[in-house]
């Protein structure tokens, strides 16, 4: 953001909010930067065959398995099933 700033011609004491500064640069923010990827990548898993090993491993689940006592553990489906139901989209 401070580098944004600077191309903008901002100084940081004219208090102005992050999301105005991506606006006037014409950007996304980081935030929606990393759901698209991982959207996309997401996508381009689930059409691979399943022969291969990254679509083996994200549709695979242990056979026996105990989850870490104390607090959830959040797993990278938990996060994507989370963004997915964001955008609107069914898991």
């Amino acid at each position: 953001m401070c580098c944004l700033r600077s191309i903008a011609r901002m100084k940081r004491r004219d208090k102005v909010p992050n999301t105005d500064v991506l606006r006037i640069c014409d950007i996304t923010g980081i935030e929606a930067m990393l759901l698209q990827v991982q959207l996309c990548w997401v996508g381009h898993v689930v059409r691979m065959p399943d022969i291969r090993i990254p679509e083996q491993l994200f549709y695979g689940e242990l056979e026996a398995s105990r989850r870490l006592p104390g607090g959830l553990v959040k797993r990278y489906k938990d996060s994507l099933k989370t963004n997915l139901k964001a955008c609107g989209i069914t898991p």
